[in-house]
């Protein structure tokens, strides 16, 4: 995120808070305000419109009030900036020894007395009736 965008956000969150910002109000007027403020969508810089929670707003008062001003406002670099986050090849040796060979994908064709459908050897076949219900529900009587 570069300098200007940084400002923007800057500008935005002040935009959000700005109500809650004045040093006239009581602790328990500021909270009803946050609130009314976090029930609310803005628009943000990047043109969408977002919603944000009361303690996101309460953060953002905190850093205002301390005196740090816009300056405060501006999202924090990330700690991981320009350095590769991913890394393929240990993902392909961690996953290596979970896989299992799919032993009923095969390619041979169906023998004498198995045809196409039916399961193969190392899985036995599902029961083909479905689980039946009771007939009628079993309540404890209420008449004691």
């Amino acid at each position: 995120m570069d300098h200007n965008q940084q400002e923007q956000v800057a500008l935005h969150r002040w935009a959000v808070i700005a109500e809650a910002a004045g040093d006239k109000l009581t602790a328990r007027e500021r909270g009803a305000l946050v609130r009314q403020i976090a029930a609310r969508a803005h628009p943000h810089p990047d043109g969408s419109s977002r919603r944000y929670s009361r303690g996101t707003i309460d953060r953002w008062l905190r850093a205002w009030r301390k005196g740090g001003g816009l300056a405060a406002l501006k999202p924090a670099e990330r700690a991981d900036t320009g350095v590769v986050r991913a890394h393929p090849e240990l993902f392909a040796e961690a996953a290596a020894p979970q896989r299992r060979p799919k032993t009923h994908r095969t390619t041979r064709r169906p023998g004498p007395g198995r045809t196409s459908r039916s399961p193969p050897e190392d899985k036995p076949a599902r029961a083909a009736t479905p689980p039946t219900l009771p007939s009628r529900a079993i309540w404890p009587s209420s008449s004691a």
